[in-house]
């Protein structure tokens, strides 16, 4: 995987459409649960993808540490966002852009920016060797849509 910084990796997540209540969307989905997965093996974390009932998308499932004389962190977020009405968008909604110090784009705070903020403060916590806790990952597909995903998990 190329290595990017955290604004190019947040540009590339932004321009993944996954409108978890759109059909037509449903290989962005996919597609975005494979980016976090690449992410999160990158920095040395073991990765499944499961889902709730088959059809619907994936939870990213990541540990990275199994030490148990070392408490656990459990991080959770979604890679799913709400469908971009264009009349509210004064600029594209999958492309990230800057404007007076703000990056507008469709997920960049709820909830791709704040997933890929703690990847990356977990990736520069483990290069410097001071991560002193274990750390599980869940992220959902499916927390925008009503019917939700994680209960009742099914390894895919």
């Amino acid at each position: 995987m190329q290595t990017e910084g955290l604004l190019g990796a947040l540009s590339s997540f932004i321009a993944i459409p996954s409108v978890s209540g759109d059909p037509a969307c449903k290989d962005h989905c996919w597609n975005a649960s494979k980016f976090l997965s690449a992410r999160l093996e990158a920095i040395g974390a073991s990765v499944k993808l499961a889902t709730a009932v088959e059809g619907q998308n994936p939870v990213v499932l990541a540990r990275l540490g199994e030490d148990k004389s070392k408490p656990t962190v459990v991080v959770y977020g979604h890679y799913d966002v709400q469908p971009a009405r264009h009349k509210y968008w004064k600029t594209d909604p999958w492309v990230a852009t800057s404007i007076d110090g703000y990056i507008y784009g469709r997920g960049t705070t709820d909830d791709k920016g704040p997933i890929l903020a703690t990847i990356f403060a977990v990736q520069q916590l483990v290069e410097e060797n001071a991560l002193s806790v274990n750390m599980v990952f869940i992220y959902e597909g499916d927390q925008e849509r009503s019917e939700g995903s994680s209960a009742g998990l099914l390894e895919v």
